[in-house]
């Protein structure tokens, strides 16, 4: 699985997820990663903004989300995500076909989304 931040800056942040993506695993990401990176751009003064998947929801992440501190823009409608999402794979599917060789395919995936991501920014 992938998962995927846009900044206010209009960069993207991805991190592929090998395994199930639980609350746990979410609320981990959310300490060693995304709030790493929005206090190095930001400060301690930034708003996130989340869509509706269901770790987003639980009250185990929204506890987390208050105790830490962390703002949160109420408007799920005016997410951009889905959109970052149509141009990533736009721009990931055009091209050749990848191999079916399993270790080599998921090599080239990864290569692919960094390089699709990497031209974004």
């Amino acid at each position: 699985m992938t998962w995927l931040m846009s900044l206010p800056n209009g960069l993207l942040f991805y991190k592929l997820i090998a395994g199930k993506f639980n609350l746990d695993s979410y609320i981990d990401m959310m300490k060693i990663s995304v709030l790493a990176i929005m206090k190095l751009n930001f400060g301690n003064d930034f708003w996130l903004q989340e869509d509706n998947a269901s770790n987003h929801k639980s009250a185990k992440v929204k506890q987390f989300l208050l105790q830490s501190s962390i703002n949160i823009l109420k408007w799920p409608d005016l997410n951009i995500t889905e959109d970052i999402w149509k141009l990533i794979s736009e721009q990931f599917y055009d091209g050749p076909q990848f191999l079916n060789i399993f270790i080599y395919y998921i090599n080239q995936l990864k290569k692919k989304l960094k390089n699709v991501i990497d031209d974004i920014n």
